[in-house]
């Protein structure tokens, strides 16, 4: 059974709370892309992610309709083809974290205590989690979906 994407807000009001993006906004990148990004053997696997979003072009699907599927499908992919992925990734996260971590949010954000601050994203939570570890934005909560709730939640 998985958890919801959406945390309980403890009685907390929107007004109490400090929303924050997390892909392209507190992280200087695109989560899912960085994860994808770690695919091994990447010589093999990477022209096959590439090749989804060709025929999601070729296809002539809307760009709602390949927002909800183009990056589960790649990710999901890359879990069959790779199941240690996520694995691997959270031995990278660190270094793409420190890369790409905007130091401008972080520092608006300095005197925010982390249970006032709520982690948004369409990006996967465990990839999320992975990236946070070893910030301060760690024991934030986070609301994004799980691998499997990719689809559900984008359509949302």
């Amino acid at each position: 059974m998985t958890e919801p994407c959406a945390p309980s807000l403890s009685g907390q009001t929107a007004a109490d709370l400090y929303f924050v993006d997390f892909d392209h906004t507190l992280l200087r990148s695109n989560s899912t892309q960085e994860f994808l990004r770690m695919a091994q053997p990447f010589v093999f696997i990477w022209p096959l992610l590439q090749l989804i979003g060709a025929m999601m072009r070729a296809l002539g699907l809307s760009d709602r309709t390949r927002f909800i599927w183009q990056d589960s499908l790649k990710v999901g992919l890359l879990h069959t083809l790779n199941p240690w992925a996520l694995a691997r990734f959270r031995r990278y996260a660190p270094q793409i974290i420190e890369r790409h971590l905007n130091q401008d949010v972080v520092d608006q954000l300095a005197d925010i205590p982390s249970d006032k601050i709520i982690i948004i994203s369409f990006g996967a939570k465990p990839v999320i989690e992975a990236l946070l570890a070893e910030t301060r934005f760690a024991d934030c909560k986070i609301i994004a979906p799980r691998f499997a709730e990719s689809r559900a939640f984008r359509r949302r």
